[in-house]
């Protein structure tokens, strides 16, 4: 199933930037994300994300069961 990914512009105390599915109620908001793109599975929207983003991680919410490769 497509779903949307966003990642946060910020990162948190560490360099990582997370990355987040469309339902993610730890999100960010509108103002503080970045779009990623419409992907069948959060290993390639991480691989997309680090593509930008060296330090993009899954969000330990929304993306618990995420293996990225």
């Amino acid at each position: 199933m497509l779903k949307h990914y966003f990642i946060n512009k910020k990162s948190d105390k560490d360099p990582n930037q997370v990355v987040h599915d469309e339902y993610c109620r730890q999100r960010p908001t509108v103002t503080e994300a970045l779009y990623v793109g419409m992907f069948n599975n959060c290993s390639d929207a991480i691989k997309e994300a680090q593509k930008e983003y060296k330090h993009a991680i899954v969000c330990p919410k929304c993306l618990c069961d995420c293996k990225p490769d």
